[in-house]
């Protein structure tokens, strides 16, 4: 990332400021790698207080996740109950697609296999799931299966560039390496936790417009300076121009009897 000194020093100072801001965040593991995949495709999409409420839905309702794998839409985004009919409809869709992805990989939904791999071999493995993201691979990693990942969504990461905390061009993945390389694996928990309260809670600064008022008085301006062009000024303008034409013609007049004059 360009200017990573400058940036660092600003990471660091909203580290310490979360951290007075906010309770003490709790780590969180989950029992399972399938379960930490359907909790990340949940946790993308959604507030962190939504995420709990639907997974606690889901878990409540469906006896295993092989049954929210052949579940229908409609049921599915009935038990998650989330306002937001669009988020919720994302959340679905990703959960139906990796749990199927899954399934026709594996031939079941067990992904504890994984644990005994390597911590790459065991990404490479979650890469090549279909309908997977970025934010799920990494969610999963670092929850399921102690790896060093900092995950972030569309809420973060225009948290980050909206403040300026990042270079304002750079890509998902630039913004996470650079957040990896800069917080520890002890530190990425807690600050993936705080980095998403305050995302949660920002609103983006308003741009300048112009108003309706400059826009106007601006506009008065500039026609007070051009003069209409009434039927008074064109009649004007018209008898001027015959008045030219009649001298122009008694000039001519004028020139040829002088001319026969001196002929004679």
């Amino acid at each position: 990332m360009k200017n990573s000194k400058g940036y660092s020093d600003k990471i660091k100072k909203l580290y310490k400021s979360l951290k007075k801001k906010y309770p003490k965040v709790e780590p969180v593991t989950h029992d399972t790698v399938t379960e930490s995949l359907v909790y990340g495709a949940i946790s993308e999409y959604l507030t962190d207080k939504g995420a709990k409420d639907a997974f606690a839905n889901i878990l409540g309702y469906f006896t295993n996740f092989n049954e929210l794998r052949v579940s229908r839409t409609e049921e599915i985004l009935e038990i998650i109950n989330y306002k937001d009919d669009k988020l919720a409809r994302e959340v679905v869709y990703s959960i139906v697609r990796v749990l199927a992805s899954i399934f026709a990989s594996f031939n079941n939904i067990d992904l504890e296999s994984l644990k005994k791999l390597g911590k790459r071999p065991a990404k490479q493995a979650l890469e090549e799931l279909e309908g997977i993201t970025t934010f799920m691979i990494d969610y999963c990693m670092f929850t399921a299966l102690s790896g060093h990942a900092i995950p972030l969504n569309t809420a973060m990461i225009d948290y980050l560039v909206g403040e300026e905390l990042v270079y304002p061009s750079s890509e998902q993945k630039d913004i996470e390496g650079f957040l990896t390389r800069l917080i520890s694996a002890n530190q990425g928990y807690e600050f993936y936790s705080l980095l998403r309260q305050e995302s949660e809670t920002y609103k983006p600064k308003k741009k300048k417009t112009v108003t309706k008022k400059t826009t106007k008085k601006k506009a008065a301006k500039k026609a007070t300076k051009k003069k209409p062009v009434t039927k008074k000024t064109t009649k004007k303008v018209t008898k001027k121009k015959i008045a030219k034409k009649a001298v122009k013609k008694t000039k001519k007049k004028t020139k040829k009897k002088t001319k026969k004059k001196t002929k004679k």
